[in-house]
């Protein structure tokens, strides 16, 4: 009987994990949930970027159908597509706040003397990022 009484105790006393498991697997749980921000993170950034070339996209159209109604001048300004100074209907709709770039700190360029392969005006939108990188339009070939 005194064999058996010593079992339970051993028994006992081994419930449970010690406190080192329990590190090892959160460290390991850390360790994995880093991993997937970093990606998930990674996805959010290309999804901005996405975002832009699509309203890039949009605003070069506009461009293109201003310069159509008015003799091939695009233009002066992105502003001008939201916010006509002559009082006619804007462009683009979604106000002055349409021209905010959903990628953090990215700038929208527009050069309006831009021309295509048969001297059509063609004016073009691109996005500069703060590391300096360049992206253009869906209608466009540049960096993906």
């Amino acid at each position: 009987m005194l064999v058996s009484a010593n079992r339970s105790v051993v028994r006992r006393s081994r419930e449970g994990f010690t406190l080192l498991e329990v590190l090892v697997v959160v460290a390991i749980l850390v360790i994995l949930a880093s991993v997937a921000g970093v990606y998930a993170f990674k996805y959010l950034e290309d999804a901005r970027i996405d975002s832009a070339r699509s309203q890039m996209t949009i605003f070069e159209n506009a461009c293109k159908n201003h310069a159509t109604k008015n003799e091939g001048v695009p233009p002066p300004t992105l502003e001008y597509l939201v916010a006509p100074q002559d009082g006619t209907k804007p462009l683009v709709d979604g106000g002055i706040g349409t021209l905010k770039c959903p990628v953090y700190g990215g700038v929208y360029n527009y050069d309006p003397a831009n021309v295509d392969q048969y001297g059509s005006p063609d004016p073009m939108v691109t996005l500069t990022t703060p590391d300096g990188q360049t992206y253009y339009s869906t209608r466009r070939k540049g960096p993906q």
